[in-house]
């Protein structure tokens, strides 16, 4: 007796589940449960509030072609203070997949991670104002995407953009806050060779270089 088995892809089961997101409101419910994401459409944060990321969350987020971004400004000084797009704080979020997610220029940084929190960046396009990455406490990885500064900070580095990643000083002396580069293309800014926690400060990961293939445009890779 012969049998000829046929996988049907309707009827695969999936690693996880995925939730199709469309809005704002859809993302940030989301974050607030954990899971993973694929983003539908073009989002744009309208409520003044960032994305949060809270403690025992991940988030895998999948930009799928689209866009996040904040057309109204997010940042305020006023407790609790609020700086940046997405706030990791806590938590996990991996992002993923072509796309953008681009603050409001002369407003915030992309993201912020505080709180012990971890960010993972896989690939997309991040622009921000003076940082990209801010690391308060915890630990952001780079494995890939693209980087640039909407509004730059005068006179820090030779483009004004040696903070596109950035730790609390005082933390990042004591190694509560870190950020290692594997991979990606940052505008104006060599991440192993920077001014953002003193001269010549290297976020690039043991084994991983750092070259300008374009003028201006750092690319880093392995050895």
């Amino acid at each position: 007796v012969v049998f000829n088995v046929e996988i049907v892809p309707a009827f695969e089961q999936p690693d996880e589940d995925i939730h199709l997101v469309s809005s704002s409101s859809a993302l940030k419910t989301l974050v607030a449960n954990g899971g993973a994401a694929k983003l539908t459409a073009d989002i744009d944060i309208v409520d003044a509030k960032s994305v949060v990321v809270e403690a025992g969350k991940s988030v895998i987020l999948d930009l799928n072609g689209h866009n996040i971004s904040n057309s109204v400004d997010i940042w305020h000084d006023s407790e609790p203070v609020q700086n940046c797009l997405i706030s990791v704080e806590g938590g996990t979020l991996t992002v993923k997949g072509q796309g953008k997610i681009a603050a409001k220029a002369d407003d915030c940084y992309t993201f912020n991670v505080k709180d012990g929190g971890k960010l993972i960046i896989e690939d997309g396009e991040f622009v921000g104002n003076v940082s990209v990455i801010q690391v308060q406490a915890g630990e952001a990885e780079v494995y890939g995407g693209k980087f640039s500064l909407a509004q730059i900070w005068p006179n820090k580095g030779p483009y004004g953009c040696d903070y596109m990643i950035n730790m609390i000083d005082d933390a990042y002396r004591e190694g509560t806050a870190n950020a290692v580069v594997y991979g990606g293309e940052f505008e104006k800014f060599n991440p192993a060779d920077c001014t953002a926690e003193g001269s010549h400060t290297n976020f690039v990961a043991t084994g991983y270089k750092s070259e300008e293939l374009t003028t201006g445009v750092w690319t880093v890779s392995k050895e």
